[in-house]
């Protein structure tokens, strides 16, 4: 990184998982209206928007899964330090 480069401020991990929820939300949103459109069966719409779900639900595990793992090594980190 150059001396002189700016760097934006990093957002607080709680207010980029709330935004991270509220996109995921909106994205699954236009999802199920853009699937409604579609001329497939009911069964088939509904398990494309069940998938969708889980797959959702599966990025915010790992995303939440990741951040414990970070924050249990800087207390492990701290605390050895100490």
């Amino acid at each position: 990184m150059d001396v002189g480069a700016v760097q934006a401020p990093i957002a607080p991990a709680d207010q980029v998982k709330d935004r991270l929820m509220t996109d995921i939300g909106q994205a699954l949103d236009t999802f199920r209206r853009n699937i409604d459109r579609l001329p497939i069966s009911r069964e088939q719409k509904a398990g494309a928007i069940f998938s969708a779900s889980v797959e959702a639900k599966r990025f915010l595990d790992r995303v939440h899964d990741e951040e414990f793992s970070q924050n249990r090594f800087f207390l492990v980190n701290e605390a050895v330090e100490a």
